[in-house]
């Protein structure tokens, strides 16, 4: 039975989602294409590939050593995308940066239209995720992480250490009332949605349970339920410190410090295209390191 890409890419959207509607959106097809994909490839192999279960698609036997073969398949198509692009010496072309809310919003987008003057010639595609894209599989090209321990997989360089402290609104604050005034505020805290990270950690820890009252998923989203008066939280310091309405009740704490680090995959560091961006982000980004690391 010959297969077609068609057939091995229906297969990892279906193991990965699993799902015919996850697999349809991850295709960008509609949940009748991938039924019938599947159930024509099941037809043509004589071999049950996954089990219709309550709680969705569990591939069988069969359809696991499909799914390795595949999977060997796509890494290697991905590599050989990665070695072609990386040897790519034009200044021309799509580029794809990845980088969560906060990042995105309150530093890369300032510096864009800056790049694109520079580059004219560059598409940028930004992703804006809280999660952390895989470059490998090409998911983004360039990423900015907080991070102490960048992927070992990964090329890129810590620009700045990333400070973050305690703030809350002025209007919490009587007119005489020093940060020591903060002691009895209520806490914006973060959602329990199963991922880490130090300021989440930190805050648990701190906020006395009873007067935690509201929970937020993001770090865009804490500034914002700060900015609204809800309770003090954690902020990174170039969040904290230039806006007007807030008060940083605390020194930067040491121990929430995380790097700010530009990556991307060791196969893509030579692509013209590439370069650029990152030289580019390293130079803007290291002009505002006494911001990033709480010194303003």
């Amino acid at each position: 039975m010959p297969l077609t890409s068609s057939d091995l890419g229906t297969v990892l959207a279906v193991a990965r989602g699993g799902s015919l509607s996850a697999a349809a959106r991850a295709l960008g097809v509609n949940h009748s294409t991938v039924s019938r994909r599947l159930a024509a490839l099941e037809a043509a192999s004589g071999q049950t590939l996954f089990r219709r279960l309550s709680r969705g698609y569990v591939a069988t036997p069969a359809g696991e050593t499909l799914i390795e073969a595949a999977e060997r398949l796509e890494a290697e198509l991905q590599g050989l995308e990665r070695l072609l692009s990386g040897r790519d010496i034009r200044l021309r072309g799509s580029l794809r940066l990845t980088a969560p809310d906060d990042i995105a919003n309150h530093l890369l987008l300032p510096l864009l239209a800056d790049f694109r003057r520079a580059f004219p010639g560059i598409l940028l595609e930004l992703a804006v995720d809280n999660r952390a894209l895989n470059l490998g599989r090409r998911e983004a090209d360039v990423a900015l992480r907080a991070t102490n321990a960048p992927q070992a997989s990964l090329v890129g360089r810590r620009v700045a250490g990333l400070a973050a402290t305690v703030y809350a609104a002025r209007g919490l604050l009587g007119a005489g009332d020093g940060p020591g005034a903060a002691a009895d505020l209520p806490w914006v805290a973060w959602e329990d949605d199963g991922q880490s990270n130090l300021l989440k950690a930190w805050a648990e820890a701190e906020a006395p349970p009873d007067h935690v009252v509201y929970r937020a998923n993001s770090v865009a989203n804490q500034f914002a339920a700060l900015q609204a008066g809800l309770g003090q939280g954690v902020l990174p310091c170039y969040l904290g410190d230039p806006a007007p309405d807030l008060v940083r009740l605390r020194p930067p704490q040491p121990e929430l410090e995380a790097g700010l680090w530009i990556l991307t995959h060791p196969d893509l560091r030579q692509a013209a295209r590439v370069a650029a961006l990152t030289e580019f982000l390293f130079t803007e980004l290291k002009r505002r390191e006494a911001l990033l690391s709480g010194r303003v």
